[in-house]
């Protein structure tokens, strides 16, 4: 309903329960702007935009919004080729969402950090960023998925092809137990002829 601030379900016959707490209204409406001036290449004014959201919420009740805008700078650093910006923003926006205890925005951060670090071969530490939530994984299957995907990327950035081809089979037959096909097909071109070579 309109104003809540959490939904609960119950079984009526098990001691299960599920709470999901709303989401935070303004973070969607105040970041549309930064979104589309990421869409439209316009970086510097994507950063404007999302600095002024995190400058307007310093209040602890405003952590939702402070980790979606915290990741969304993040992204736009990384789009904008300020690697090292970009990490540093991951790392606090993953430390804002594990503190909230938002799993899967930890985990997506995760992974674009990982991304990233690969990229400039800082394998080591792409998969470190892996390691730390795969144990947690278990409650969210996408992210279980998805973690194989992202550590046959650094070992292939490493040279490790072997390595590679194992990871990606592992997110392959995960992917396909979910349903989730566009990793699926992310996972498919990866592994497509000439791509890889065991």
């Amino acid at each position: 309903p309109l104003g809540s601030t959490a939904i609960e379900v119950r079984a009526a016959q098990r001691a299960f329960r599920l709470a999901l707490a709303a989401p935070d209204a303004p973070s969607a409406s105040a970041l549309e702007p930064a979104i589309a001036e990421r869409r439209a290449g316009r970086f510097a004014e994507a950063r404007a935009r999302v600095q002024a959201v995190l400058d307007a919420r310093a209040h602890p009740a405003e952590d939702g919004v402070r980790a979606a805008a915290t990741s969304l700078l993040a992204r736009v650093h990384l789009d904008a080729g300020a690697r090292d910006e970009a990490v540093s923003a991951f790392r606090a926006a993953i430390a804002l969402h594990r503190a909230r205890g938002e799993l899967s925005a930890e985990a997506h951060d995760r992974f674009a950090l990982a991304w990233a670090l690969s990229r400039v071969d800082r394998v080591d530490e792409a998969e470190a960023e892996i390691a730390e939530i795969l144990p947690r994984l278990d409650a969210y299957p996408d992210g279980a998925a998805e973690a194989p995907y992202y550590l046959a990327l650094a070992s292939r950035r490493r040279g490790d092809v072997r390595n590679a081809l194992r990871w990606l089979r592992l997110a392959e037959s995960r992917a396909d137990a979910l349903g989730n096909d566009v990793l699926g097909d992310q996972i498919r071109e990866e592994l497509a002829p000439g791509v890889l070579r065991d």
